[in-house]
């Protein structure tokens, strides 16, 4: 499967920009099934919630950080001295 990667744009009407340049190295017509993956360009810090989502009225990242809270507070057998 032949791949080009390029920086396109999201349309007002919400379609994807196609250069011609891509449409004409792939051979494209009207129709042609394409795989596409999408990818924020230059997105400065990763959203964790973007991938997982929200549970209970929390984003990911406050559960993340009361787990990582959490975890500071247990006390692990490891550091008792029997």
């Amino acid at each position: 499967m032949e791949k080009i990667e390029y920086i396109g744009e999201v349309l007002p009407d919400g379609h994807l920009s196609l250069p011609e340049d891509v449409i004409k190295q792939l051979r494209l017509k009207a129709h042609s099934k394409l795989h596409v993956q999408v990818q924020l360009k230059n997105r400065a810090k990763r959203d964790l919630s973007r991938f997982c989502g929200q549970w209970e009225g929390d984003d990911a990242e406050e559960i993340v950080k009361d787990i990582y809270q959490s975890r500071a507070k247990n006390i692990r057998s490891e550091k008792i001295k029997l």
